[in-house]
């Protein structure tokens, strides 16, 4: 099915930031709801500390898993969003960590300093050994899914292949690399990245 595409991508003239300035920035809606969307630079795939961030975003928000810092805190303990999630994306010529969430707009400050709070707490002091374990464990387990079904798994091995990785990577590479991650790097990374 795959054959007549080119075995390599073109090359990238090089990696970007996110162009703009940083802030908070309101766009004024008449809605009983406001939606926040928020992000900052990722890790490049190529960045030995890559698998460590993307366990990091797992535990801060990867998915809107209810085991993750700030479902916990904004959702399960305040009821303030139904939702709340971070997203790792690695691009072609720049990498990302956003996450979204709504809330009541009379909310919106306290919701706003709580991620801040998280994102702080996670700089300091980076993850607990229970949720980077969690995190490792959920990692693992959930990558078979990924290869449900004949789309999905076509989907999954092309981006398996633009990314450089061989069948040695889905063989057991990947859990060895995230096994491989430790309390320490965690604790570094979360300080490098938050």
């Amino acid at each position: 099915t795959f054959g007549s595409l080119p075995s390599k991508k073109p090359a990238a003239p090089h990696q970007q930031s996110i162009p703009g300035q940083a802030g908070i920035f309101h766009i004024p809606l008449d809605v009983s709801q406001t939606t926040i969307v928020f992000g900052q630079s990722g890790f490049d795939r190529k960045d030995p500390d890559y698998v460590t961030g993307y366990l990091l975003n797992e535990i801060m928000g990867g998915g809107g898993l209810f085991s993750s810092r700030l479902m916990r805190k904004i959702r399960v303990e305040r009821g303030l969003t139904y939702g709340v999630s971070t997203s790792f994306f690695p691009l072609d010529y720049a990498s990302v960590l956003s996450g979204s969430f709504a809330t009541a707009a009379e909310h919106t400050d306290e919701v706003i300093a709580l991620v801040r709070g998280e994102w702080q707490e996670m700089a300091s002091n980076g993850p607990t050994a229970e949720e980077l374990e969690l995190a490792k464990v959920h990692m693992i387990g959930s990558f078979p899914l990924r290869f449900e079904s004949t789309w999905s798994t076509a989907a999954g091995l092309l981006s398996l292949q633009m990314n450089g990785f061989s069948k040695e990577y889905i063989m057991g590479g990947r859990q060895k690399l995230i096994e491989g991650v430790t309390l320490k790097d965690a604790k570094r990374v979360a300080n490098r990245l938050f």
